[in-house]
């Protein structure tokens, strides 16, 4: 794991902040208080959010501000990683807010738990080492404060003993041991549960073998009684065929006397039929009367004559209605002309216009006089032509009523003759209806005397095959009688091999159940068998090996951690009066001119060394350890040369180049520490803001 770059807004002392990380050594110089602790303390919550205790909202969130976030890329193998976490403040304190993971380009919202359990996953740390109230192997490998890293020194030993165990999960081999304790006193409780539910076994054979036997003896009668059934069924069978045979002969001459007696029915109804058919005959030659005269004469068709007759009778009133006109207007005409006449023998005695009172002279009376006698001349014309019409009219109305007169005849005449045709045609429809009747009757007295003639033959057929049959009605009452009886004992028969039936059914059923207690008795019984033996197998050899794999494991890293632990000691203070070790239980063991002597009685530069000794062998034997952590790249120092003297800050330059680690990031506020890092990173803080320089 490779940091490189870091966003900062509203964290702590920083309004805003980006910075980047290079690889190598770099140191994040500036005075205490500045703001160095805060961009490691950023780091730690963009991978794992908020930790009790160390890491919680109120001491990240910067004062004043409702909220804030964190930004950070890194490099992971060949993965390219960002995530930001964000805070803000609510009535309850201040939370974590979404924010989201990236890589790769790929980016996705998550909440804070998402996040978290993402970069655990990503950087192959057991998730049981990273909780809400701890990160532990980053804090112990990566990344402690310098306050932390001492206080694992002075901590009781029995509790730093449980945190080492819990950083290398050496505790999971005393969890083995208890988890297999308890399943192997699961395991006893369970073989005696087995034991009491495989008891009875040898009962339940019995049972399973008087069930057999009972079963082949009840087979063995019903095989005989099927047997039985079968020649029952024969018996049945041909007694049944008797009384079929003798009822078949009943069915027959019955049926012969039904079409006997139908017979003698219809050759009455035939009989019946042929002396009617001779008394119709008798009636209709009645009905037939005298031969028919000769038919009428032609007749003409009255409608024809009628419209005739309309047409001439509307010709008449319209001849009337136009002479009545014509009279009317000779009337008129001549009143005309006598009103001419009288103007001209007035015109004569005229001698003031009546009019406009002025003298009328001579010439003005023959120009009136002129007039008049013109007009007199137009009305005689008029006059005349209207009275020669006048005279045309009424000759032609002579001539229409006698036309007139001359249709009426012609359509009484009509009327007559259609009347007499009528008589003549329903004569004519009744005779040859007659004659009709007569000859269907006759044929009709051919088929029923036919007919008499088949049923009396048929009746005689029909009594001769009636003679050949013999049925004795007490033959068959005892046949009958028999049949019921070999009925009753089929019936019996089966009854008692259904039962039988059912009784092996019970038993196969009985001996099923059986069988499957038995199954599971010995299922149980094999179970307990073998949950006995691995019992004794936990008890007896795997808590043992367990216990022995653990004291392995545990020597194994107390050697190596004691061994590292002395190296870097030895290297950070060159002093053969002093020396250090790791007790077993992994405390620092500090001897002094061959005295045992505290950590506490050291002075702060030893203490130092110490701690940093302590701290660079934990991270070297958890990275040994533990194959699958990701983050052996990076280590992060915080105040490591607290109290050094001169030489001993030349030595941690040796160690860092002995460590070789890809990433180092150094806070401390000790000017020489610049001479042997390649990056430097100066952190100022005015008017309670911090900034990078």
């Amino acid at each position: 794991m490779l940091l490189k770059r870091i966003r900062l807004k509203n964290i702590r002392s920083y309004e805003e902040l980006e910075l980047g990380f290079r690889e190598g050594s770099t140191l994040l110089a500036g005075d205490i208080g500045s703001g160095k602790s805060t961009i490691l303390l950023s780091v730690e919550f963009a991978l794992f959010g908020l930790i009790r205790s160390f890491i919680t909202g109120e001491t990240l969130l910067r004062h004043g501000c409702k909220s804030g976030e964190v930004e950070l890329e890194f490099k992971l193998e060949d993965n390219e990683i960002t995530v930001l976490r964000s805070l803000k403040r609510t009535n309850n304190g201040v939370v974590q807010d979404n924010g989201f993971f990236s890589v790769n380009g790929v980016k996705t919202d998550a909440t804070p738990v998402e996040i978290k359990s993402k970069i655990i996953s990503l950087l192959g740390y057991p998730e049981d080492l990273v909780s809400k109230s701890k990160s532990l192997i980053y804090r112990y490998t990566v990344y402690t404060p310098q306050e932390e890293m001492k206080r694992i020194l002075f901590m009781p030993a029995d509790e730093r003993l449980e945190t080492i165990r819990k950083l290398f999960d050496i505790d999971k081999y005393k969890r083995i041991r208890e988890n297999a304790s308890l399943h192997a006193k699961t395991l006893r409780a369970e073989v005696k549960g087995l034991r009491l539910a495989a008891e009875g076994i040898n009962g339940v054979k019995e049972k399973i073998k008087v069930v057999e036997q009972n079963k082949f003896e009840k087979k063995a009668l019903l095989q005989e009684k099927i047997e039985e059934l079968v020649a029952q069924k024969q018996r049945e069978k041909k007694a049944l065929e008797k009384l079929e045979l003798m009822e078949e002969e009943g069915k027959k001459l019955f049926e012969i006397n039904k079409k006997i007696e139908l017979n003698r029915e219809k050759h009455a109804y035939a009989a019946s039929n042929i002396k009617l058919v001779r008394e119709r005959i008798v009636s209709a030659r009645e009905e037939l009367g005298e031969p028919l005269s000769a038919p009428p004469g032609e007749v003409k068709d009255v409608s024809v004559v009628k419209s005739d007759l309309e047409k001439y009778k509307d010709l008449l009133r319209e001849t009337n209605n136009k002479l009545l006109n014509a009279k009317n207007n000779v009337a008129v005409v001549t009143e005309g002309i006598k009103a001419a006449e009288n103007v001209i023998g007035g015109i004569d005695e005229l001698d003031v216009c009546p009019n406009c009172r002025q003298k009328v002279d001579e010439a003005h009376k023959k120009v009136l006089v002129k007039e008049e006698k013109e007009k007199m001349r137009k009305l005689e014309e008029r006059k005349n032509t209207l009275s020669e019409f006048v005279g045309k009219a009424e000759n032609n109305l002579m001539v229409i009523e006698r036309k007139i007169e001359s249709l009426n005849e012609e359509y009484n005449d009509a009327l007559v003759m259609v009347e007499k045709r009528k008589s003549f045609d329903e004569k004519k429809r009744r005779r040859e209806s007659a004659l009709k009747d007569v000859e269907e009757l006759n044929k009709k007295k051919i088929v029923f005397e036919e007919e008499k003639k088949r049923l009396e033959k048929e009746i005689r057929e029909l009594g001769e095959e009636s003679d050949k049959l013999l049925v004795d009605d007490k033959l068959l009452r005892e046949l009958r009688s028999a049949v019921d009886e070999e009925r009753v004992k089929t019936r019996s028969l089966e009854v008692f091999i259904a039962r039988k039936e059912e009784e092996l059914v019970g038993l196969e059923k009985e001996k099923s159940i059986l069988s499957e207690e038995l199954q599971a008795k010995e299922g149980a019984e094999r179970e307990a068998n073998h949950k006995a033996s691995v019992e004794e197998w936990i008890s007896k050899n795997f808590i043992g090996i367990a216990g022995v794999v653990e004291k392995h494991v545990l020597g194994s890293v107390h050697s190596e951690f004691s061994r590292r632990f002395e190296d870097w000691f030895n290297v950070l203070l060159e002093d053969e009066s002093i020396s250090a070790s790791l007790d077993d239980g992994f405390s620092p063991v500090v001897v002094q001119n061959g005295f045992d002597v505290s950590v506490e009685g050291l002075s702060g530069g030893e203490k130092t060394s110490v701690a940093l000794a302590y701290r660079l062998a934990l991270n070297r034997v958890v990275n040994d350890y533990m194959s699958n952590v990701k983050t052996r790249d990076l280590l992060i120092l915080d105040e490591p040369t607290d109290g050094f003297s001169s030489e001993q800050l030349d030595k941690v330059r040796d160690v860092l180049r002995e460590l070789n680690v890809r990433q180092t990031i150094i806070v401390s506020h000790d000017a020489k520490v610049e001479s042997f890092v390649e990056n430097v990173v100066r952190v100022v803080k005015e008017e309670h803001s911090s900034r990078v320089a």
